[in-house]
């Protein structure tokens, strides 16, 4: 048998795909479902509804530049970013892998 943790499989998706990635994840709350759009703005119900539901997901770039952007709009715990001022109770825990599969950056 082999086991696999979601950053796992996320270092291989991007591997084995040659994709730069964004792994998400964050608590959603029905009061607080708006905000998470504030927190994540990339994010909408029509594309991501799983996403959404899951608490959790992994959005694969072709490009550094296309992945960099979604990082940096994404508020985590240390609060509003350069591209994104919310400062609401949504945060959205985000990880960076390149198209290798080596994690690379996220937002604690």
């Amino acid at each position: 048998m082999k086991s696999f943790t979601q950053t796992e499989i996320f270092r291989e998706a991007c591997r084995a795909l040659n994709k730069f990635g964004l792994y998400i994840s964050f608590e959603f709350t029905t009061n607080l479902d708006s905000d998470l759009f504030l927190a994540a703005p990339y994010l909408n119900f029509q594309e991501h509804s799983q996403i959404i539901i899951d608490g959790v997901g992994y959005l694969l770039f072709d490009t550094r530049e296309e992945m960099e952007s979604h990082y940096r709009q994404t508020v985590g715990d240390d609060g509003p970013t350069e591209t994104n001022p919310y400062d609401g109770p949504v945060r959205v825990y985000a990880l960076t892998c390149n198209n290798e599969g080596q994690l690379e950056t996220e937002n604690t």
